[in-house]
């Protein structure tokens, strides 16, 4: 599934947090570290934050504060997740894909 999102950043923790907006969260889930992402009442994905994000994209802060044309194309089964990121950052396409086996620890 592919949405567009919003999004929020905290320069100064470095974290990066992009939203489906107008979706309500029923949990969030630790999937491995730097990532965790927020699952609807449909268990659907609306949110993932990323930590250290200046770092994970390789680009200054400066750049995530003015994120364009973002999108989240994700995939989720009972052991495995998977996402893809991008953005324009700066006139510089940033996107980061990661996946692996879940090893779920979940936070409310």
């Amino acid at each position: 599934m592919i949405i567009m999102l919003k999004y929020s950043y905290d320069k100064r923790s470095d974290i990066l947090y992009v939203y489906d907006e107008g979706e309500s969260v029923k949990s969030s889930l630790d999937i491995f570290p730097g990532f965790v992402v927020d699952i609807n009442h449909s268990n659907r994905i609306v949110g993932l934050e990323i930590i250290d994000a200046s770092e994970l994209f390789n680009v200054p802060k400066s750049w995530i504060d003015d994120l364009k044309n973002m999108k989240l194309s994700t995939i989720m089964s009972n052991n495995y997740f998977g996402f893809i990121f991008s953005a324009i950052a700066k006139e510089k396409e940033i996107t980061q894909q990661v996946s692996s086996p879940l090893k779920l620890s979940t936070r409310r």
